[in-house]
């Protein structure tokens, strides 16, 4: 997978800053020195970001059913299906498959979570309502669901608050 976005224009007019796509052998903290597969390469700051893969949790049914939402191509599908789902329930006649179509459940309550949530409420309360003007505000539900204790649990306390619903 590439990064589709390049990264470093945000720091053109900064100090020299250089982007690297590799698999880390090492890192050697005390003389700020990364081996990778390619390169040594010497660092002042290093910022790594290792990726991550979909967690299922082991949930039964997960990923076969589940969207996940980790790179450019899984949030296209997921757009795709969402704009899908409003096409069939602006169409739909019968009143249990409209509302089974307007249904979205984001689970996982950490930051990605959170943040398409806010991303899937903008969007259906904005445009997609507008678009689609046969389907009620009413209708559509979006829910947020975490099995821990709170959201964004993995962030500071400092900087998650209890988040309320604009929408």
């Amino acid at each position: 997978m590439r990064s589709r976005f390049p990264c470093g224009v945000s720091f053109e007019s900064s100090r020299p800053c250089v982007f690297r796509r590799a698999e880390v052998r090492r890192i050697d903290l005390e003389a700020r020195r990364l081996t990778t597969e390619e390169a040594t390469i010497e660092y002042d700051f290093l910022v790594l970001a290792p990726g991550s893969v979909p967690n299922f949790f082991g949930v039964d049914g997960a990923e076969e059913h589940a969207f996940p939402l980790r790179t450019m191509d899984d949030a296209i599908s997921l757009r795709h299906h969402i704009l899908d789902c409003f096409e069939r329930a602006a169409q739909a006649e019968d009143a249990k498959a409209r509302t089974a179509l307007l249904r979205f459940a984001i689970v996982g309550g950490g930051h990605t979570g959170v943040e398409y949530a806010g991303a899937l409420a903008e969007l259906i309360y904005g445009p997609l309502l507008e678009d689609y003007p046969e389907i009620s505000r009413d209708e559509v539900e979006v829910s947020l669901i975490e099995g821990e204790e709170r959201l964004l649990r993995a962030w500071h306390p400092a900087f998650r608050s209890t988040p309320t619903l604009a929408w």
